[in-house]
């Protein structure tokens, strides 16, 4: 049996070859096996990156639109969303490659100064306190009727421990996970920022000389809103990092894990800096996550890969990431007894990637941006995802 499949449009990664392959010996296999026959299915995008139409039908501006406006210069290649993919006029043939997929779609369209020390804290703290408030409402409202689910998606990478057999290192991944998918997750499970989190940013404000922490506190009536306030968990996923314990050099969110990052030079790399294929690494994070929140439903609602031959429709790195990838997802799934419901490849199209602009392509389907009616060509990527939906999965051959 095939799982459901669904379409998620959204609006709005040093030695680890030989050390890693002697730790786990099996790592890299591959494994047949199938989903669950209920396993959802599907494609991520995103408004600004695919649609166009930046002032059609009387809408204003969004904040890509001004501050692309304002400040070309702030994307490589000068480029803008203004027409991007046009998708806003040509929907019906997005929808049309998502039929070429096996998958059934709907569309939901809706219309730097300051402290980084205190700033990305206060930001969080006031999602999960609106993410909470959105739940409540939801049961209070709609639940009954409509029987739907909410939830909350995260990005995150995996953090690998530089020596598994290392103290230190086993803490820092613990330390950079909970300051990466716990500092959104653990409060709507437990009502209040992980003990290792809280520890840590009190102690370090208390040494900087400030009269409160830099990471809010809840309080006791929006610890009850908040704690529950959670149906799923939605993972976005691209690439590891191998960790090691290291002072931060600065404070703010990116530092105050006190956590060394670095990659495998052995690792294949994507055309943006940041990227490399690891996709035991998905695997590994799944598996954590599981074991960390009592096997909550998870999706992975982003995972996809940049390469460096994407100017036409063959594009083997690209294709060689989602077959390991899933493969690892499956995995989880089947071996570890992860509670994955879904994925979402990133993405269906080639689009506007944010201040890189379209000097990168992380498209399933090639767009040809020179050629005004921007045509839409299935990549070889694309092909084995409409195969691996309809097979849900990689069958025994």
């Amino acid at each position: 049996m095939r799982g459901i499949p669904l379409a998620i449009l959204f609006i709005g990664v040093l030695i680890a070859q030989s050390k890693g392959d002697r730790e786990d010996p099996g790592r890299d296999d591959f494994y047949y096996d199938t989903f669950p026959e209920d396993f959802l299915w599907g494609f991520a995008t995103s408004a600004y990156q695919i649609e166009g139409g930046w002032d059609s039908d009387g809408k204003g501006e969004s904040i890509w639109d001004n501050l692309v406006h304002t400040n070309p210069g702030s994307v490589k290649d000068l480029g803008n969303g203004d027409v991007a993919c046009d998708s806003y006029n040509k929907y019906k043939e997005d929808v049309q490659l998502l039929k070429e997929a096996g998958i059934f779609c709907s569309y939901s369209w809706a219309t730097d100064n300051y402290d980084r020390a205190t700033s990305n804290y206060l930001c969080h703290h006031t999602v999960i306190k609106a993410h909470a408030l959105a739940y409540r409402l939801y049961d209070e409202e709609f639940r009954a009727q409509q029987n739907g689910q909410v939830g909350i998606t995260i990005n995150s990478d995996w953090a690998e421990p530089a020596d598994r057999n290392n103290a230190s290192d086993v803490e820092a991944s613990h330390r950079l996970l909970q300051f990466r998918f716990g500092l959104f997750a653990y409060p709507l499970y437990a009502g209040e920022y992980h003990p290792t989190v809280r520890q840590l940013m009190d102690a370090k404000s208390i040494r900087e000389g400030r009269s409160e922490s830099r990471l809010p506190s809840f309080s006791e009536e929006w610890s009850k809103i908040i704690k529950g306030a959670n149906d799923f968990l939605g993972l976005n996923h691209y690439t590891s990092s191998i960790v090691t314990a290291q002072a931060g050099s600065y404070p703010g969110v990116d530092h105050d894990a006190d956590v060394g990052q670095r990659k495998d030079p052995s690792w294949p790399k994507g055309s943006v800096a940041w990227l490399y294929e690891v996709p035991w690494g998905l695997r590994r994070l799944l598996k954590w996550i599981g074991m960390e929140y009592g096997n909550v439903p998870l999706y992975v609602t982003e995972n996809g890969f940049a390469d460096w031959y994407s100017d036409g429709p063959n594009d083997p790195e690209r294709t060689n990431y989602y077959r390991t990838y899933i493969n690892e997802m499956l995995k989880a799934t089947k071996i570890d007894g992860v509670n994955l419901k879904g994925y979402a490849a990133w993405s269906l199209i080639d689009n506007f990637e944010w201040n890189e602009g379209y000097t990168v392509r992380f498209g399933t389907h090639y767009i040809n941006f020179r050629d005004p009616n921007l045509p839409r060509v299935a990549k070889d990527s694309g092909k084995l995802l409409a195969e691996i939906f309809r097979n849900n999965g990689f069958p025994s051959p």
